[in-house]
C-alpha cells in the first residue's frame, strides 16, 4: 500500500477524497430499477464501463511506476554531500505523494498528473548533477514556508474534523509550483504563482 521512498519513505496519511473510487463515481451513480430488464441494462452498461476505466487506470499506474523507478534509481546512487538537503526534500515530496493508500485516498485528477509531478523530479535531480545547486537552494528555502504553513492548517483541520476543498486544491497547487521552479521547461497543468497561491490560501477555512 506504501511505496518506500529513498530506502526508508515515510507513512503519511492521505486525504480522504477521490482515488480510483473517484473514478468510477464519475460513471457510476444510483439509477431507479424497476425491471429485470433494466436490471440486465444496468448490469450491462457498467460491465463495459468498468472495462473502460479498468484499462485508464492501469495505463496510468503502469506510467506513474515508471517514472518513480526511475525517481528511485536516481536516489538509489550515491549522493554528494552538496545534495543532501534538496534530495530530503525531494523525499518528503515523494511521501506525500505516494502515501499510504494513495491510489485510493488522493483525487483521481491528481494522480492523473503523477507523470508530470515525478519527471519534474527527475529534471530537478538532473539540474543538481549541472550545477544548479544555488538555484535549487534558492527555490527550496522560498517553497518550504509555504508547504510548513499548509502541513500545519491541514494538521488543524484533521484535529478539527474539518475537510476544506480550498486547502485540498492548494496543497495540488504547491505541486505545481515545484513544477514551476524546479522544471520549468515540463510546464504545468494550471496557471500557478506566489500571488495566485496567495489568493488561493486566502479561501483556506
Amino acid at each position: 500500500e506504501l511505496l518506500e521512498v529513498g530506502g526508508g519513505g515515510a507513512l503519511v496519511k492521505c486525504g480522504d477524497k477521490g482515488g480510483i473510487n473517484g473514478k468510477n463515481e464519475e460513471h457510476f451513480y444510483e439509477i431507479g430499477v424497476r425491471s429485470q430488464a433494466e436490471f440486465e441494462k444496468c448490469l450491462n452498461d457498467g460491465s463495459r464501463k468498468l472495462h473502460v476505466i479498468s484499462g485508464e487506470v492501469c495505463n496510468l499506474m503502469s506510467r506513474i511506476l515508471k517514472v518513480y523507478h526511475e525517481v528511485d534509481g536516481r536516489l538509489s546512487e550515491r549522493i554528494p554531500d552538496a545534495w543532501l538537503a534538496s534530495i530530503d526534500d525531494v523525499e518528503r515530496q515523494l511521501a506525500y505523494l505516494f502515501c499510504k493508500r494513495f491510489m485510493v485516498n488522493i483525487p483521481y485528477g491528481w494522480l492523473q498528473h503523477y507523470p508530470l509531478y515525478l519527471t519534474a523530479i527527475l529534471k530537478r535531480i538532473e539540474t543538481l548533477g549541472g550545477g544548479g545547486m544555488a538555484r535549487d537552494q534558492k527555490y527550496m528555502q522560498e517553497i518550504g514556508p509555504v508547504w510548513d504553513g499548509y502541513l500545519k492548517r491541514l494538521k488543524a483541520h484533521r484535529d478539527a474534523g474539518i475537510y476544506d476543498p480550498a486547502l485540498e486544491y492548494y496543497r495540488w497547487m504547491l505541486e505545481e509550483m515545484r513544477v514551476s521552479v524546479f522544471a520549468q521547461e515540463l510546464g504545468t497543468s494550471m496557471a500557478v504563482s506566489s500571488k495566485r497561491l496567495g489568493k488561493q490560501w486566502g479561501l483556506v477555512k
